[in-house]
């Protein structure tokens, strides 16, 4: 397995994985005098003297935490750990089944009973029955591949209902939306796993369709499906990693037809209740409109732990995240601002711990508004007793319920927390209760920077058996207001409150990237500052990161665009480094994005293509002008569907564009376009503009620009010796010989190449006396390199620094020859090596190499540093170096002798520091 993401090394790192005993708050309180018992400050009089905080740091509106450091370790190496199930497990194919041809269960279990998992591939299948199989390997793997669940009275309640060693489920829509036409609604849940045996991985999973477990049979109401939607439990040492697992649609509520208009009888969303004893991680899932829980963790034991990393749960009812023992939460969202589906239905409590200790929570945003939320926004409950928040939002934008809760009816609570920023805008009386509901005892701690600010007057409602404890005093049995503890506001100058973001090194979805300028994220779930002519929309299953993303689709045959010229943060220049993520859900026929905008009636622009059919597909660039569209150029691109990919567009060399294709920093190229940018002398106006056909679905999201250029490169920035972008050779010298010295198509940067090949010596200068000249050569002090494809092995020679016509009065000279890779100096007669490097006859016929060459510059210790790199692997396979200041001019030639075939492209100056 490759090497994956690395963590960043700033911050202290926390073990927050182990849950071995340690030497608790509660205890440690107490063995330094301030604990109850130990102090009576406050409880005969209510309120001790407030200390000012000695922190008055104010975080700024683009302040962030970055939360890498903070993730546990166990989380962390599981995600690392993951593996290519196609690798690591036997698959077979589902072909047979493909098209809806049957119940694919069947194939499941066939499967299974060889130890193996199904390919789905991108195919469309359908289940009516359950996989019940209890050892072993059970999975399926496919590539945005769909599944309709087809039964809906024959008591099917979940996909899957089983525990084997192994299980598996990766690249998968579960689609319970269709209407069985028998009187019933489709209801079923995806998994019941209880008791994994050794491990799970269950990546890119989403269910579509809402379920609905509760439903009127025969005049009465009855529960259909099964109670759990994605319920997964590892046994003792076993682990289960759910990434990137999407519940959008929740479920539909039957409370109004309840007799007592109350049921707690609906789905709930993902869970592992109730027991686990192993490790679960679920990282990046997404839980919205469940009437009875989304992340449903709790468990009725001690042993096993769930971690929350970057979760988002929104407008659940009953607990949007609710956790128990031994849990964590890292980052995530967590937001309450509507009832699940009608006004008759449970309000949401967005954050809900009901028992045991050892729980934190770190990053988390925790969003409330209006009068959808339930009695409280932190719900400290029932046998609770430990929980720490860390670098925690709480935003209250609304509504007259109580806040935040800690107090429980069974058990003694200890709540800490620690640069915590909670604004309450509510209309509650106060923001904290504290033990003013049960006699049982409930101690706050407030460590390092707490910041609260409200529209309440006293922000604390502290009970007889409940204590605040804030730089060293502590108060009981009383209100007090966060003026009278000297709490700073948790908001900057302009009202906004800090963000917390995962600073990946090598994300495998490019997370690690600089903040950029953003151009859009959509994350404003509109569409405001844009015209819109086909049918698009702002979605969640349209996001690339974040929550929202543009969608765009044309399945009623219409084909159009979404515009914008105005309104938004910025626009690409004609110097940018900039890009967007897009994701094809078909391959038909095509997309485009346009920028660069001259004209009014936008006629007049460039426009990006990527074209889909069944055999192939392709990336182009185009000038689309009053006189005609222009091509720039294209290249072949092998692309599949529901996979996000990035376009990055690179305007900051100045003399070119290069357009490419990827997956994210660190990943392979798998596309690219290079044209010259002279057209663009004309464009003043920017804009963007995506356009799909009239069959496409297509997804967008994260427009950026990452890098910001004045097109002047001072003499230090990327300089174009000769690109051959045209199929002429006006600038070089080609002397009468036997060989042949043309440009030819088949190029580095999909242009033009200069190629020596058929019988005898072949040869080409440029720069010479008497010979045409280009406006840029290598020069002492610099940093160039070329490209050199050889297609016939022989001798083959770069010349620089030339003195003299022809070859005759001395040069430097890089050649790659079947006795190695070198450096040489030629005096005009003879020779002497400067460097050389094993490479031998390795030289791969049809592959294009860089030759980078750094010349007198002042970061190499020697005078000739010289790298070979095979492009296709972008490894260094030869280097050599030495020491030599014997010629100080420029001009450079390529020679090939007799039989060798040979192509150059795209020279270029790096970096000049002379």
């Amino acid at each position: 397995m490759s090497e994956k993401t690395k963590r960043n090394s700033s911050g202290d790192e926390k073990d927050r994985g182990s849950t071995a005993d340690t030497f608790g708050r509660r205890d440690y309180m107490k063995a330094s005098g301030v604990g109850l018992g130990a102090s009576l400050l406050g409880i005969n009089s209510g309120i001790t003297a407030a200390t000012t905080s000695a922190r008055t740091t104010r975080v700024q509106s683009d302040d962030y935490y970055d939360l890498t450091a903070d993730v546990p370790d166990d989380a962390w190496d599981l995600w690392q750990a993951k593996p290519d199930v196609r690798e690591e497990f036997e698959t077979v194919d589902a072909s047979n089944y493909d098209g809806r041809n049957g119940d694919l269960s069947n194939r499941i279990e066939e499967a299974a009973d060889q130890n193996a998992i199904v390919d789905l591939g991108s195919g469309t299948y359908e289940m009516e029955s359950t996989v019940s199989v209890h050892s072993g390997t059970v999975g399926i793997v496919g590539d945005g591949a769909r599944i309709y669940y087809v039964g809906a009275d024959d008591g099917v309640e979940w996909l899957f209902a089983t525990t084997p060693d192994y299980l598996v489920m990766e690249g998968v829509t579960f689609d319970i939306s269709e209407d069985p036409g028998n009187g019933l609604s489709t209801d079923v849940g995806i998994l019941s796993s209880n008791g994994i045996g050794s491990r799970a991985w269950l990546e890119d999973v989403r269910l579509e369709g809402s379920r609905h477990r509760q439903q009127i049979i025969d005049g009465e109401l009855e529960t259909v499906g099964g109670w759990g939607t994605f319920l997964v439990q590892a046994a003792d040492g076993a682990t289960a990693f759910i990434h990137r697992c999407e519940f959008p649609d929740g479920g539909t509520s039957m409370m109004g037809e309840h007799p007592d208009a109350d049921t707690h009888d609906h789905a709930y969303g993902p869970n592992a209740d109730p027991a686990h004893d192993g490790l679960n991680v679920w990282k990046e899932c997404v839980a919205e409109g469940f009437h009875s829980n989304a992340f449903y963790v709790h468990s009725n034991d001690e042993a096993g732990r769930n971690v929350l990393w970057d979760c988002t749960a929104r407008n659940n009812g009953r607990g949007n995240m609710r956790i128990s023992h031994n849990d964590q939460i890292i980052g995530g969202v967590t937001e309450v601002t509507d009832r699940p589906d009608g006004e008759e239905t449970q309000n949401g409590t967005p954050f809900v711990v009901n028992a045991g200790d050892n729980m934190s929570v770190i990053g988390l945003e925790i969003i409330a508004d209006g009068p959808d939320w339930g009695s409280e926004v932190i719900q400290i409950r029932t046998e609770a007793d430990e929980i720490a928040f860390e670098k925690t939002v709480v935003h209250i934008r609304g509504g007259s319920n109580r806040p935040i809760r800690t107090g429980t009816p069974d058990a003694d609570v200890d709540v800490t927390f620690e640069d915590c920023y909670i604004l309450d805008e509510g209309s509650n009386n106060n923001t904290f209760w504290i033990s003013s509901r049960y006699e049982n005892d409930s101690d706050v701690y407030f460590e390092d920077d707490v910041r609260i600010a409200s529209d309440n007057g006293n922000e604390f409602n502290i009970g007889s058996v409940g204590t605040l404890h804030h730089d060293g005093d502590t108060y009981s049995d009383t209100t007090v207001s966060a003026a009278d503890l000297g709490l700073e506001s948790p908001v900057d100058d302009n009202g906004n409150l800090p963000a917390f973001s995962f600073e990946y090194e090598d994300d495998e979805n490019g997370d690690d990237e600089t903040p950029g300028t953003v151009i859009d994220n959509f994350e404003d779930g509109n569409l405001d500052n844009y015209s819109v002519e086909t049918e698009a929309t702002v979605t969640q299953s349209g996001a690339y990161r974040g929550d929202y993303g543009l969608e765009l689709d044309g399945d009623s045959g219409f084909s159009g665009a979404v515009r914008s010229d105005t309104g938004l943060n910025a626009y690409p220049g004609r110097n940018d480094r900039w890009e967007f993520w897009w994701n094809t859900q078909t391959l038909e026929e095509a997309f485009y994005a346009y920028f660069g905008t001259q004209s009014d009636d936008y006629s007049e622009t460039f426009r990006l293509g990527v074209s889909f059919d069944d055999a192939e597909s392709s990336l182009w660039f185009q000038e689309r002008g009053a006189d005609g569209d222009s091509y720039l150029g294209s290249t072949d691109v092998p692309v599949e569907t529901a996979t996000w990919y990035r376009l990055v567009v690179d305007g900051t060399d100045g003399d070119d564009w290069t357009i490419s294709i990827d997956t994210g920093d660190g990943t392979e190229t798998i596309g690219e376009v290079t044209t010259d940018s002279t057209q663009y002398t004309g464009y003043e106006r920017s804009s963007i503009a995506y356009w799909i056909s009239g069959n496409d679905r297509m997804y967008f999201d994260e427009i950026t620009i990452r890098e910001q250029n004045d097109g002047d490169d001072g003499g230090t920035g990327e300089l174009v010796v000769d690109d051959f972008a045209e199929s002429g050779l006006d600038e070089w010298q080609i002397p009468s010989q036997t060989g042949t010295v043309d440009a030819h198509s088949d190029s580095y940067d999909n242009s033009y190449a200069l190629r020596c090949y058929d019988d005898g010596l072949t040869r080409a200068f440029a720069n010479e006396d008497n010979s045409p000249s280009l406006e840029n050569f290598p020069q002492p002090g610099d940093l160039w390199e070329f490209y050199v494809q050889i297609h016939t092995p022989g001798l083959t020679r770069f010349q620089f620094g030339r003195q003299g016509s022809e070859g005759g009065d001395g040069h430097y000279r890089v050649e790659l020859s079947s006795s190695g890779f070198r450096v040489d100096l030629h005096d005009g007669s003879s020779s002497t090596t400067v460097g050389t490097g094993e490479y031998g006859l390795s030289y791969d016929t049809g592959t294009w190499y860089r030759v980078r060459h750094w010349w007198h510059h002042p970061d190499q210790d020697e005078d000739h540093v010289c790298e070979l790199y095979d492009t296709a692997t972008e490894e260094a396979v030869a280097t050599v170096s030495g020491n030599d200041t014997t010629w100080e001019d420029g001009d450079i030639g390529v020679w090939a002798n007799d039989e060798t075939d040979v192509s150059f492209d795209l020279i270029r100056i790096l970096d000049r520091t002379q």
